[in-house]
């Protein structure tokens, strides 16, 4: 049975697709009799296709900076462009993520070349902190701004005793510091902060947002998000204004 089943299989024959002669010209005709393509550029496609498929593709490059991207597009290493006639295009993904492919080529293939993925701080946001976790945090993870600023200075002043004195009018808070040995005063704190967490390429101006600054008993201490997504729209904008700038005269298309 199985023999007979085999034999059967390798005596099978393709069944030829169907065919209309126009002018002189062999067409493919489809299913429903209408005209497919003409004959000698069904042969062509599968012809390409088969050298397509024995091309090796180039494995992608992996960096963390624009910079890399726009060294590649002006030094040409590897001869994409000037040597294969193919124009640059960067797609900048998202506020961390870029990447150069090449042009369509001529086999309708978009090769990605160098990706570039920022290395952002993980930010800690929306619970509360003391006060020591809290000032690294704000330092180490914060661009510089007034704002941060202002924080880092009276945040780094409120001790256990003052943390009891909060006056909260849902608004704003006012909370009592202790400023040298005897002298008590009370500090209004800003609300809300606008802040530029480091969450895009160091090579652009951090994005800034809005932020809402708690203090709590114990002392703890908190930021919690206020803002929208706009920034990443902003970083996406920055992003592609650094590679206008930079690449300043070079045919690059950019999609943001």
């Amino acid at each position: 049975m199985l023999r007979e089943f085999i034999e059967y299989i390798v005596g099978l024959k393709r069944i030829p697709a169907p065919t209309a002669t126009i002018d002189g010209k062999e067409y493919v005709l489809c299913e429903d009799g209408t005209i497919n393509m003409p004959m000698e550029s069904l042969v062509e496609r599968c012809r390409r296709r088969d050298e397509l498929d024995s091309l090796p593709v180039p494995s992608m490059l992996k960096t963390t900076t624009l910079s890399s991207i726009i060294n590649y597009i002006v030094d040409d290493p590897e001869g994409f462009f000037a040597g294969r006639g193919l124009k640059p295009v960067i797609h900048i993904e998202n506020p961390t993520q870029a990447t150069l492919y090449a042009q369509l080529d001529q086999f309708t293939r978009r090769i990605p070349i160098i990706r570039a993925q920022a290395t952002t701080p993980n930010l800690t946001l929306d619970r509360p902190l003391d006060i020591e976790r809290f000032i690294i945090n704000l330092q180490s993870c914060f661009a510089e701004t007034d704002d941060r600023d202002l924080l880092l200075s009276i945040v780094s002043k409120i001790t256990k005793e003052a943390s009891e004195k909060i006056e909260d009018n849902g608004v704003s808070q006012t909370v009592t510091v202790r400023k040298g040995v005897v002298n008590v005063g009370p500090e209004k704190m800003p609300n809300p902060v606008r802040l530029a967490p480091f969450r895009t390429f160091i090579e652009v101006e951090q994005p800034q947002s809005l932020y809402v600054f708690r203090v709590h008993e114990g002392p703890t201490v908190a930021l919690y998000t206020a803002g929208g997504a706009e920034w990443e729209i902003a970083a996406m904008d920055a992003i592609k204004d650094f590679f206008v700038q930079e690449l300043d005269g070079k045919d690059v298309h950019i999609i943001a």
